[in-house]
């Protein structure tokens, strides 16, 4: 099934020159890695956001590779944390624990290692292919919302919590979603990220393994 959702409007370079009153310092709000950020005004009168790419920054629309991985445990995207990729999609994926830890009032990094699921997303996932996802939801709630509102929640930040990028959707789409009434697709096994304390585990022995198999571990910032 492919969701039907806005676009994007897309201007050309003249309307973003036009706009910016030709990328004036006077329009300039700040400046990253990437390049600066330019206030514009289009022709309608909306005030926009506008990034002119630095020459060198090395980065597209699409994908961003780095070679030091730096990020949140329990939000980075799989690809991410693996193989240090970074697209749109990684940010899909860190939208979808929110929502996962918002529904439930508890954080994806608040697991036992011991355990079977031992992080948020497995839970949610191993609950909501038992139909029992409203389990999941936090106490302090009560019953004041509706169940089919928060059973949808929960499917779309599965969807966005998938292993593989490509099956989840774009942030568009997840709002989208999110604001709709519309047939949700049903969604495929999350990303997991398993500890082991087993040392005959496969993953101890060195032979290959897949993102559900591989610990990530990171230093937290007290």
């Amino acid at each position: 099934m492919r969701l039907s959702y806005l676009r994007p409007v897309i201007f050309d370079l003249e309307s973003i020159v036009v706009a910016t009153d030709n990328f004036s310092p006077a329009n300039k709000l700040g400046q990253g890695g990437f390049g600066s950020v330019y206030k514009g005004l289009l022709a309608s009168g909306q005030e926009v956001a506008v990034k002119r790419l630095s020459m060198n920054s090395g980065q597209d629309q699409i994908q961003a590779n780095t070679n030091r991985v730096v990020g949140t445990d329990g939000y980075m995207s799989p690809e991410y944390a693996m193989h240090g990729r970074y697209s749109t999609k990684s940010d899909v994926f860190s939208f979808g624990v929110l929502l996962l830890e918002i529904i439930s009032g508890k954080r994806n990094t608040d697991y036992n290692p011991e355990s079977p699921t031992p992080n948020l997303i497995g839970k949610i996932w191993d609950i909501w292919r038992e139909g029992r996802a409203l389990e999941i939801v936090d106490p302090s709630l009560g019953q004041s919302y509706p169940d089919d509102k928060v059973s949808k929640c929960i499917q779309i930040g599965l969807l966005c919590v998938q292993e593989c990028a490509t099956d989840r959707p774009t942030m568009l789409e997840a709002v989208f979603m999110l604001g709709n009434e519309t047939t949700l697709p049903s969604p495929k096994k999350p990303a997991f990220i398993f500890q082991s304390s087993n040392p005959n585990s496969e993953a101890s022995r060195g032979g290959p393994a897949s993102i559900n198999d591989v610990t990530i571990t990171m230093l937290e910032a007290r």
